[in-house]
């Protein structure tokens, strides 16, 4: 068996693990690499996904995932509201809320009347503090009417107020901060969305208004970020949030979901699963942070967690997005590591490639100019050449359309492009094997249909010709995250998975499909009181034959991890593993059997609250639970 084929072997779990690294209000410190501004830090404010002065209005059904509260008013002004439609507690000034008759959601004790009230005075230091930030990168942009744009990260200043009448593209980094100040009011269209590239996400994304009217949105419109608005926010029907909408009047609800942005994940933290780099028989791992202004893998044993190498890539002129392990593509018998990167001076992405052991031997990939970076994976010699291939998923920033780069990881590098359809934008990238039987591995794009906003997975061939062939998802979802899954119904067809939102009540639900051929659909629905952001694919761990998918969740109440496996087929034998308490958890990566059980691991990296410190908890993806806990250098 050549090298390329044991490499593939070893790496059956997912070893490609987008770099989450969002900086949120809720850290104290803030990388060097975030493009923009310091974030808004929202104090208890950060607890509501609603918050108010003067009351909550609305018309059922809405779908709310969050906390909501409203203070000095009475707690009355929240009756529309029912148990029923909300995911998380209910706050208010006193003990006045009856609801339906059912006020089991409602929280009205006197250390909770001081919370709300403490959540108020902290709503509009959040506010005083963005309206006052200074010397904005943009200033009057496009006269107030960014109707079609695609914004970069940075502070914004307008006079005016501001105009959503089409898509709006908002294109950066994880842990990148926009700040809106807008001394107007906002005004979004029907059926217009607020769209999120490049990893950017809602939490640090801050829309201060400052109008008399406050910010309006039409009906089936989509909104992203955080509002803090000096008077009101009204959704008409149908319109969607994920954010917050932190008034300070009235918010006015017509059957809308209103979604809190998803819970922080660590700072410059990603886990990369290795092939066995000490020869003692296991999988090792990488854990990629910036330490010392450099990108820096430290690269530990699985088995014992002893330490084997620290290895330094680009320096803090770059960003890091994406890493993914590699085989050995320079003939000297050592695996190694690819960091995708945007350099900070001018968004210039390039791939750095190291060995994981003995001399780093470095080369390095750049990419075209114009273009974000949303992900990169490793293809097994689609060219069949012997030499692997690395993929990397690129959004044109024009118009967020998508390009896949194909290219051998030494030698001659043979670039092979796959373009997404016109009139999508794309979220992701997997790799799905040879679905339609020509013997070329495929790449698969996670994209969303402009026009509706419809979630579609295009594939694509890897080499030769394109072949690009389109899956569409469920109707009327926002996708969250998808993942390639082995043969799951034994057609021989690979599939694809994809978690999503359902708009209408904010449920969420992984469909999975074929690849290609007829679609044979399973749907695996999410438990309510959880906060769902990421899926990976598992080999089978409980021997039934049925690979599994696992589920990435936080409960909202509290913020504790839980990763469920389930059967990619149906709902059997789901198995809920639950994290340490007291860490902020960031993304999941599935290991491949790291104490030699036969039993794939999910891992997870854990930032402790209490003092920052870093472990990665790993825990059987079937059987014992029992975790096994990594702690790295501060």
């Amino acid at each position: 068996m050549n090298t390329l084929k044991r490499f593939f072997m070893l790496l059956i779990g997912p070893t490609a693990l987008l770099l989450t690294i969002a900086a949120a209000w809720a850290f104290s410190a803030r990388t060097a690499e975030a493009a923009g501004p310091p974030p808004v830090n929202l104090g208890t404010a950060g607890k509501f996904v609603i918050l108010t002065k003067t009351g909550i209005t609305n018309v059922p059904t809405s779908a709310i995932t969050g906390n909501i509260g409203a203070s000095p008013i009475t707690a009355a002004a929240m009756d529309n509201v029912t148990c029923a439609e909300i995911t998380g507690s209910i706050y208010g000034a006193d003990a006045a809320y009856t609801g339906s008759g059912v006020t089991t959601c409602f929280k009205g004790a006197a250390a909770d009347n001081t919370l709300v009230a403490t959540a108020v005075l902290d709503m509009g230091t959040a506010y005083a503090d963005a309206m006052g930030r200074t010397a904005p990168d943009f200033t009057e942009l496009y006269a107030g009417d960014i109707s079609g744009q695609t914004l970069v990260p940075g502070l914004y200043k307008w006079s005016t107020g501001v105009l959503i009448s089409t898509d709006v593209t908002l294109s950066g980094g994880p842990n990148d901060i926009w700040i809106f100040q807008i001394a107007g009011d906002i005004t979004q269209a029907d059926a217009s969305h607020i769209l999120l590239a490049g990893g950017a996400r809602a939490q640090n994304i801050f829309w201060q208004v400052a109008g008399g009217a406050g910010v309006a949105m039409g009906t089936t419109a989509h909104f992203e970020g955080v509002i803090l608005a000096a008077t009101g926010v009204t959704l008409k029907s149908g319109a969607t949030v994920n954010g917050r909408l932190l008034a300070q009047t009235a918010v006015t609800l017509i059957q809308n979901t209103v979604t809190r942005p998803a819970a922080a994940i660590p700072t410059a933290v990603a886990l990369v699963g290795l092939p066995d780099v000490n020869g003692n028989g296991t999988v090792d791992m990488a854990l990629l942070r910036v330490r010392a202004g450099s990108i820096v893998a430290e690269i530990r044993d699985g088995l014992s967690g002893a330490l084997l190498k620290n290895s330094v890539f680009f320096s803090n002129a770059f960003t890091p997005v994406a890493a993914v392990a590699l085989p050995d593509a320079d003939g000297n018998g050592v695996s190694e590591l690819a960091v995708l990167t945007t350099r900070n001076s001018d968004g210039h992405v390039a791939v750095e490639i190291r060995n994981v052991s003995g001399a780093d031997l470095p080369r390095r990939i750049s990419y075209p100019a114009g273009f974000s970076p949303v992900a990169m994976r490793v293809v097994s010699d689609a060219d069949k050449n012997g030499v692997a291939e690395l993929a990397v998923l690129l959004s044109r920033n024009s118009d967020g359309r998508g390009v896949v780069s194909v290219q051998n990881i030494a030698g001659t590098p043979n670039l092979h492009y796959i373009w997404s359809a016109a009139g999508y934008t794309v979220s992701g990238l997997q790799v799905v094997g040879d679905s339609d039987g020509n013997g070329v591995p495929e790449v698969a794009m996670l994209s969303r249909r402009t026009s509706d906003g419809l979630i579609m997975v295009q594939v694509g061939n890897a080499a030769s010709t394109i072949n690009i062939h389109m899956v569409p998802f469920m109707a009327g979802n926002t996708a969250i995250d998808f993942t390639a899954v082995p043969d799951k119904d034994l057609n021989g067809i690979p599939e694809v998975a994809v978690l999503s939102t359902r708009n209408s009540d904010g449920r969420q639900v992984v469909e999975i499909k074929n690849a290609a051929g007829a679609a044979l659909p399973s749907t695996l629905w999410m438990a309510p009181g959880l906060t769902s952001t990421q899926v990976e694919a598992v080999n089978d761990s409980d021997n039934n034959g049925v690979p599994e998918v696992a589920i990435r969740s936080t409960r909202i109440s509290d913020d504790r991890l839980q990763v469920v496996v389930k059967n990619a087929a149906g709902l059997v034998n789901p198995n809920v593993i639950w994290y340490s308490p007291g860490f902020a958890p960031g993304s999941l990566t599935i290991l491949k059997d790291t104490d030699l059980n036969g039993t794939e691991e999910a891992a997870v990296v854990m930032i402790r609250n209490s003092d920052g410190r870093t472990q990665v908890e790993v825990r059987n993806a079937a059987g014992s639970p029992v975790a096994k806990h990594y702690w790295f250098a501060p």
